[in-house]
């Protein structure tokens, strides 16, 4: 079962092709029904061993140490 993400944006985690376009981890884009290929942009953190292919491009930028990191926290731009 696909879940819709919460957040207005998300971060591509994998390598994969959403709506006829090519994204790479660490793309943001606005959040879709991504099937698992993306995570909401909420500040949250995530594994290591997990998305090691996204922690690959962001690292601790968004927070996080050891096994975990942060994906960026988009909830509320300062648009």
């Amino acid at each position: 079962m696909r879940k819709l993400l919460t957040s207005y944006y998300a971060i591509v985690c994998v390598p994969c092709t959403l709506l006829s376009v090519d994204y790479v981890p660490g793309d943001i884009i606005s959040a879709c029904d991504c099937d698992g290929k993306a995570l909401p942009c909420n500040g949250q953190r995530v594994s290591v061993a997990e998305f090691p292919e996204l922690f690959a491009v962001i690292q601790y930028t968004y927070g996080g140490a050891g096994e975990t990191f942060g994906v960026p926290d988009l909830r509320n731009p300062p648009y």
